[in-house]
């Protein structure tokens, strides 16, 4: 059982297709998430939620209010235990802070969202999402194969906007580095920073550096990766 609406550009909405694991330390913005996403797919039919501890549901009020303005509240439902047997109109299945990965065989969507080192783990056919925060609204969301780089908050959920400034500029110019290049080294990153924005190096070390530690730009085996 899949979605049956085609979501627009603007998110990524693999989350709502198959069967993810959404782990992270930052409750809040789990919850947020997840709210955000069970309200998205309240529009296709029903949604359960099964919640092992307390969950804001006050949240889908808010965000129906403020972001997702076409949901349907009525299709959602909190439940203490979810009945396989008796959700043959769902949409999505949501299980917060389960004791370990429920087990389930049909082919429908499910989001589980737990906290490192949990009991849940990732069984064939099912997928991991990282949540982690890079500032403070700010999160990376990495999967096996891509990362995004998101905004939570109750007024807007989806891409962050990029850098501002001279951090912004930077950015620009090391991706189409690698897109001319092909891989850029740091030292590759910091002649482009310095020449093209006329910078000395110590201050384009200084960009560089800020650029990674706000999660736009990852440094694996040397190389430059940016998001």
């Amino acid at each position: 059982m899949v979605l049956a609406r085609v979501y627009a550009m603007g998110f990524p909405w693999f989350l709502l297709r198959g069967k993810w694991i959404l782990v992270g330390h930052e409750a809040w913005a789990k919850d947020l998430l997840v709210a955000y996403l069970v309200l998205h797919a309240s529009r296709d039919g029903h949604v359960y939620i099964e919640a092992h501890r307390s969950w804001r549901t006050d949240l889908l009020g808010i965000l129906s209010e403020k972001i997702v303005g076409d949901a349907v509240l009525e299709n959602i439902f909190l439940v203490d235990h979810i009945r396989l047997d008796r959700i043959g109109d769902a949409r999505l299945l949501v299980y917060i802070e389960p004791a370990k990965t429920p087990y389930i065989r049909e082919r429908i969507n499910v989001v589980v969202s737990t906290t490192p080192g949990s009991g849940v783990k990732r069984y064939y056919g099912w997928r991991k999402a990282l949540l982690k925060r890079v500032g403070e609204r700010e999160f990376l969301l990495v999967t096996s194969d891509r990362r995004y780089r998101i905004t939570l908050s109750p007024d807007y959920i989806g891409y962050a906007k990029p850098p501002q400034g001279v951090y912004g500029e930077a950015l620009k110019l090391l991706r189409r580095g690698i897109v001319e290049y092909g891989s850029l080294t740091t030292r590759d990153a910091i002649d482009i920073i310095a020449y093209n924005l006329g910078v000395k190096r110590d201050q384009a070390r200084k960009i560089l550096g800020y650029l990674v530690e706000k999660g736009y730009i990852a440094i694996r085996k040397g190389e430059l990766l940016v998001y």
